[in-house]
């Protein structure tokens, strides 16, 4: 089957198992029994990344692991840090595992989407969780879904940090390239060739520019061969969350976000409403 064939190129987020209602944020997760019990080991990774929760009462994780990796972690010998980052990924993985996929929202945005607005969809899933899974199976879908960051319930994530960000060398390991569980998919070509695209609860955060910069930069000059127009549709959380995403295209394109809808249909929705 080709991009076309298929009702929609589909890209999930992790606002997209927030909207059914999971506790998936960074949030919940240092906040959980299953990261206190980390806390006990003297994990001090997991130390800084909770004293950084309390006080800024939020956190970015990946974006505190650049943070550490520059210049919190002295030590010249890495392995410690290793050690820590690799309990850490373990310790997501089994908070995320610990959540009842059975009591997904079957009333929210997402799960109407999925279920009833577009049949045989061609899903990029980005979050670590069964969520997708889950409710294919109940609703019998046909839907495609490619995991692209692993699977919480293998144990294997790709978690951590773009190519380009600036971390000491020695912690080549927080890259998400460098991971054995990345499915290296070409979702940039695959987007090109694409009709109709949607990202539902997906944030387009820096970390994974690199999976969606050729395509955006592409769109806003309309510099597909076949020069059709497509449709993007892009879900967002509120204003804010809609902002945010409007600054990660407008970096993709080069501050061209006026290209994109001169020449492509371009809308945006809000989960909240």
């Amino acid at each position: 089957m080709t991009e076309n064939e298929y009702g929609a190129v589909l890209i999930t987020g992790n606002g997209f198992d927030l909207n059914l209602g999971l506790k998936t944020s960074y949030q919940d997760f240092i906040t959980s029994n299953t990261f206190n019990n980390l806390l006990t080991t003297n994990n001090q990774l997991c130390s800084y990344l909770k004293n950084q929760h309390e006080l800024n009462n939020w956190i970015d994780i990946e974006n505190e692991l650049k943070e550490y990796s520059n210049i919190i972690y002295k030590d010249s010998d890495r392995k410690v840090f290793r050690k820590e980052y690799q309990a850490l990924c373990n310790s997501l993985c089994e908070y995320l595992n610990s959540l009842d996929m059975s009591e997904v929202d079957e009333t929210s945005r997402v799960y109407e989407i999925i279920t009833k607005k577009i049949k045989n969809l061609l899903i990029f899933n980005f979050n670590y969780t069964s969520s997708l899974d889950y409710i294919a199976y109940q609703n019998n879908l046909n839907h495609k879904i490619l995991r692209v960051h692993g699977n919480a319930r293998k144990n294997k994530i790709v978690f951590g940090v773009e190519d380009d960000a600036r971390i000491n060398s020695n912690d080549v390991f927080l890259k998400k390239s460098t991971s054995l569980w990345n499915e290296i998919l070409n979702v940039n070509s695959v987007l090109s060739s694409a009709e109709n695209i949607i990202f539902l609860g997906y944030s387009l955060g820096e970390t994974d520019h690199h999976y969606f910069k050729d395509f955006f930069l592409s769109a806003s000059l309309n510099g597909f061969m076949n020069k059709t127009r497509k449709n993007i549709l892009i879900s967002y959380y509120k204003e804010d969350g809609m902002y945010d995403i409007l600054k990660q295209i407008d970096s993709m394109t080069n501050n061209r976000i006026q290209g994109i809808r001169t020449h492509h249909n371009f809308k945006m929705f809000d989960l909240a409403e």
